[in-house]
Formats: C-alpha cells, sequence, structure tokens
C-alpha cells in the first residue's frame, strides 16, 4: 500500500471518531447539518451509535446532512421537516422546527458549518452559520 493510501485510511478512520454535535456553554448546540425529525432531546443525540459508518437516512444522516429551508423565517406553511429534494437525502427543517428544538432544550442557538456563507459567517433565525474557524471555548462536548 502506498504511503498516500496509508495518510487517507488514516484520515478516514480519524474522521470516523469525530462527535457529531457538541455544546458549547450548554447554550450553543454545534452540528455539521442540522435537525431531524427523529430528535427531540439533546438526549437523542447521545444515544446515536456515532462509530458507525453514516447511513443514508435516520437522525445521524440528518445532523450532517440536512439544510434550513430556504425561506427559514419566513415559511408559508406550518411544515416543521420537508424532504431535501436538493441534496436527495435528509430534510429542510423550518424555523419553527429550529424554535421548538431550542426551548424543548433550553438552548439559545444551533451554529452549523454545512454551507459556506459569502461574508464567512452569517447569522439569522438563531442559527450562526460559519465558514471561516472561529476560535470558541467548548466546556461540554458530550451532547
Amino acid at each position: 500500500m502506498k504511503s498516500t493510501e496509508h495518510v487517507y485510511e488514516a484520515c478516514m478512520e480519524a474522521f470516523d471518531l469525530l462527535p457529531l454535535a457538541a455544546l458549547i456553554n450548554q447554550q450553543f448546540l454545534c452540528v455539521h447539518g442540522g435537525l431531524s425529525p427523529e430528535l427531540h432531546t439533546l438526549n437523542d443525540i447521545r444515544k446515536l451509535d456515532r462509530f458507525k459508518e453514516p447511513p443514508a437516512f435516520g437522525a445521524m444522516c440528518d445532523l450532517l446532512w440536512a439544510d434550513p429551508c430556504e425561506d427559514f423565517g419566513q415559511e408559508r406553511n406550518s411544515e416543521h421537516f420537508s424532504h431535501n429534494t436538493v441534496r436527495g437525502c435528509s430534510y429542510f427543517y423550518s424555523f419553527n422546527a429550529c424554535c421548538h428544538f431550542l426551548q424543548a432544550n433550553n438552548l439559545l442557538s444551533i451554529i452549523r458549518a454545512h454551507e459556506a456563507q459569502d461574508a464567512g459567517i452569517h447569522f439569522g433565525g438563531f442559527q450562526l452559520l460559519y465558514y471561516r474557524t472561529i476560535k470558541l471555548l467548548i466546556q461540554d462536548t458530550s451532547v
């Protein structure tokens, strides 16, 4: 096996050990993607078996691939989740879904990193979307 293949395999093994979510100061939930209709509490996230290949559907998939709906905060219907037709998996989640999850878990905001932002950072509707590295003090990563 070539050394580049060893490096690739080592990176993939390390990636498989990264947490699905992090909780900062008991107020901010950090995820790569977004919310899931299968997740109602932080404990639901804790119960997920992180040490397996992410499936093509379900809560783990949603934490990695879900997106806020295009009209986030200005939705015309009361639907909390709709199928993500852009990615072909996971869901779009609404402002109301976000508010409900935050309130149920006594959180202030969701920080997600799945989509690049023109200015590097965007804040809207209780979500912080960032592109550049932000230094944060993480006090609890046991989500």
